[in-house]
């Protein structure tokens, strides 16, 4: 079984590819060194909440979407319009 924190890294791994930004780019926005970010995508460091509201305002969505079902992102097409129907949700 998935845990929250697998779900968000899985939901930062697709919109990383989807919207061709780097690791390095989220470090950035973070404030954290890249190898914390590959820590946390990677299950070894959990995200906490300022994370999340750093993530939502780097790909441009509403936090809500990182806590929403990975896989049901993902086959809706994880489209930046979903993440905007969820902001208006």
């Amino acid at each position: 079984m998935s845990t929250q924190s697998d779900n968000v890294a899985r939901i930062v791994k697709t919109l990383l590819t989807h919207q061709n930004k780097s690791r390095g780019e989220l470090a950035q926005c973070l404030g954290v060194h890249v190898s914390a970010v590959s820590k946390a995508l990677n299950g070894k460091r959990a995200w906490d909440i300022d994370d999340i509201v750093a993530m939502a305002d780097f790909f441009d969505t509403s936090p809500a979407i990182f806590f929403e079902d990975a896989e049901t992102l993902i086959q809706r097409g994880f489209t930046r319009g979903y993440a905007t129907e969820l902001q208006a949700a």
